[in-house]
């Protein structure tokens, strides 16, 4: 494949984009120096909103989906994906890209931030789950954006057709919302801590994808 002609990820566009990404969370983390001030009022009141749609039918349905961002999900699509990729398809690199991707962008990343920000979960509301843990930015927002929208590259790279490219696209946008919307349904997270979430994600996926077209366009130049 010729990386610069048909590769739509250019570095230098990925690495803008995450740069421009990253600005929510920074935003967000800069509040959180502050006790979240008006934000946390404005984080109560869009929260209570969305819990106050809260339904027996749609309890199980929400925690099922919540799920699909997990750790227990992630591992297990990081495994069958790696394994798919390194010893069917033999894309060895794509292979160590994901696992190296997923790891450090939707695990080791939150998991820094998490600890640094130390924000606690909302105690006002009704947690449908039991969640440990601090809440900000949100692991499964985060790693549901970094696990599904990889998979959505991985399918640009390994050249399926348009229409399997945005079937992919839709259902991995929708996963991750709704993984998202999920988290505060559920009552484990506020709002800010999914935007959060994403945010970081997102930036973390630009920029490995950016050192992916860096060491690929170096190798095809070899």
């Amino acid at each position: 494949m010729n990386w610069k002609k048909e590769n739509v990820f250019r570095p230098k566009i990925m690495v803008w984009l995450g740069l421009f990404l990253v600005i929510p969370f920074v935003l967000l983390a800069i509040a959180s120096l502050y006790e979240w001030g008006l934000l946390g009022w404005i984080d109560d009141e869009i929260g209570m909103e969305i819990v106050g749609n809260r339904h027996p039918f749609l309890n199980p349905i929400m925690t099922w989906i919540t799920h699909l961002g997990g750790v227990t999900a992630s591992v297990v699509i990081l495994m069958g994906i790696t394994g798919y990729l390194y010893f069917i398809l033999k894309e060895k690199a794509l292979a160590v890209w994901y696992v190296l991707t997923v790891a450090l962008g939707a695990g080791g990343l939150n998991q820094l931030f998490k600890y640094l920000l130390e924000r606690e979960r909302p105690t006002e509301i009704e947690q449908l789950i039991q969640q440990g843990g601090y809440s900000f930015p949100s692991g499964h927002s985060m790693g549901s954006l970094v696990v599904y929208g990889g998979l959505v590259f991985l399918f640009v790279q390994l050249g399926k057709g348009r229409v399997k490219k945005l079937v992919a696209a839709i259902v991995a946008g929708l996963i991750i919302f709704l993984v998202g919307i999920s988290r505060v349904y559920l009552g484990v997270h506020f709002p800010s801590d999914v935007i959060g979430g994403y945010s970081l994600g997102a930036a973390a996926l630009a920029f490995s994808i950016a050192l992916y077209g860096l060491w690929k366009a170096e190798r095809t130049n070899q």
